[in-house]
């Protein structure tokens, strides 16, 4: 029953099929029409608060997740690869990292990482952001495959070997 209420808060589309239906049995019931009307809109008006709040708090988490992570990688000029193309951080910026969700909540999972080395950290970030971006030019056809997607290859090999040497790193440590 809460996965049906859930729905109905939070969509549009459900709303107005639920309002509808509320409508068509209170108006059969032979009340007063305008007293069905007006419960109606009372519970759209709250309906439609809830899903713009909804929609607000998103949107703020993402640019607050943004801002963090473009405060943590403008301080950086190079990074140490062995890859040309990640060589420089030029624009300082994640907006293609962003674009990926499953991206941001790994960032997010493994900011402890930060706390003991933060070289690596900025690292994976620069990488998982130049990632993104060769990926989406790809798709868009502003880059040839042929030429750059060796180059993805290579920045996922430099993410795995980072993710890798902390894992051995931390293993050690115990």
């Amino acid at each position: 029953m809460n996965f049906f209420i859930d729905k109905i808060i939070s969509n549009y589309n459900y709303s107005f099929i639920f309002l509808a239906l509320l409508f068509y049995i209170m108006a059969k019931q032979n009340t007063q029409i305008l007293l069905s009307v007006m419960i109606v809109i009372f519970i759209y008006i709250s309906i439609d608060n809830n899903i713009k709040n909804n929609i607000s708090v998103k949107n703020n988490e993402k640019k607050e997740k943004e801002n963090n992570l473009t405060n943590d990688i403008k301080d950086i000029e190079q990074i140490n690869v062995e890859n040309f193309y990640t060589f420089y951080n030029e624009n300082k910026n994640v907006r293609f990292l962003v674009e990926n969700k499953k991206f941001i909540d790994i960032i997010y999972n493994i900011r402890f990482i930060k706390k003991f080395d933060k070289t690596r950290y900025n690292k994976i970030i620069v990488n998982m952001n130049k990632m993104m971006k060769i990926y989406i030019y790809i798709l868009s056809d502003r880059y040839e495959i042929n030429t750059y997607l060796p180059i993805f290859y290579d920045i996922k090999d430099t993410i795995l070997e980072v993710f890798l040497f902390l894992n051995i790193c931390n293993t050690t440590k115990i």
